[in-house]
């Protein structure tokens, strides 16, 4: 019944755009849009050392490489009608890399097609009042956003870089009058854009009051919540699951503040069969998933641990 409905469902927004094209009483151009942004930045510390093994660094999300550092290229193109309409945001560079850890899921782990996408959604206008959304779309919780372009400071909050940032799944935007709408949604778990790992589901909502003085917003996300990356595939080696289940080291306890410094790190130890002394973050704050699950048994627990400990003893057997 569920692969009948997901398969109707599917349908339903692919007939969308070949029914409107058919009213050819109505027929109307669409609209190709591009945009993007470039960014760059220097960051420096003045108290605290900025190479060696000590150097320091922020542990939000965003711009915490030292020197002369890249940001991200973006890319979006925009295609819209009177009632249905696609966008795709692209993203290259570190912050976009680190935007969208959730995506390598499919490549099992591994840099692919996917971590270039941000967004990838469609929409149809079903009345002035209701627009349905479907697809992997920026979250919209909190008042910052990925592109730095929109945001009022370059770097980011040490609240954003928690998440979530992203979402995959179907929203519904109703405006109830000038000053008042809602939005509701379904979505797979937070950040696990690229498709379902755990078959569970995450709710949505958000209330909304508008004025030319400003705007306020009331949000809710219920559900399962993965603000770390995620790890599935029988591909990946027991390095890579446990790199994927925190920010540490389960050898030397290292805390990496940054995507790249952990991928290094992991490279370094798949080829030489040990942990590289350089990089060490003295002030990074440890995160790990909220619930860490084994990708063979689906063994689950919030103790990072036992966890590590389970996927030490059991990964190189044939079941768990």
């Amino acid at each position: 019944m569920k692969k009948r409905i997901l398969t109707l469902l599917f349908l339903f927004f692919s007939l969308v755009p070949f029914l409107h094209s058919q009213e050819v009483e109505q027929k109307e151009e669409g609209t190709l849009t591009l945009s993007g942004s470039v960014d760059a930045y220097f960051r420096s510390n003045l108290n605290a050392p900025n190479s060696g093994d000590n150097f320091q660094a922020p542990a939000s999300s965003f711009a915490n490489l030292p020197g002369f550092s890249l940001g991200m290229a973006n890319i979006i193109a925009t295609y819209q009608t009177k009632k249905v309409g696609a966008v795709i945001d692209l993203v290259f560079g570190p912050r976009g890399e680190d935007a969208v850890f959730g995506s390598p899921l499919y490549s099992g782990g591994m840099a692919g097609s996917s971590q270039m996408v941000n967004q990838l959604y469609m929409y149809w206008n079903v009345s002035d009042k209701v627009t349905l959304t479907m697809g992997n779309f920026n979250t919209f919780l909190g008042y910052e956003v990925i592109s730095p372009k929109a945001n009022f400071n370059y770097s980011t909050s040490y609240q954003f870089s928690y998440g979530p940032f992203s979402h995959t799944g179907l929203k519904a935007n109703i405006k109830l009058s000038d000053s008042w709408s809602v939005l509701a949604a379904v979505m797979n778990p937070t950040d696990m854009t690229e498709f379902n790992l755990n078959g569970t589901y995450t709710l949505g909502g958000q209330l909304a009051y508008s004025t030319d003085a400003g705007n306020t917003y009331l949000n809710v996300v219920y559900g399962l919540k993965l603000y770390r990356r995620p790890f599935v595939s029988s591909r990946f080696n027991v390095s890579q699951i446990l790199f994927s289940s925190s920010n540490q080291c389960p050898w030397c306890e290292q805390i990496f503040c940054s995507s790249n410094g952990k991928k290094w790190h992991v490279r370094k130890r798949e080829t030489t069969g040990r942990c590289p002394r350089s990089n060490t973050i003295s002030k990074a704050v440890l995160h790990q998933h909220a619930i860490l699950q084994c990708p063979r048994c689906h063994m689950s627990t919030a103790s990072l641990m036992e966890f590590q400990k389970h996927i030490r003893e059991v990964w190189d057997q044939s079941e768990c």
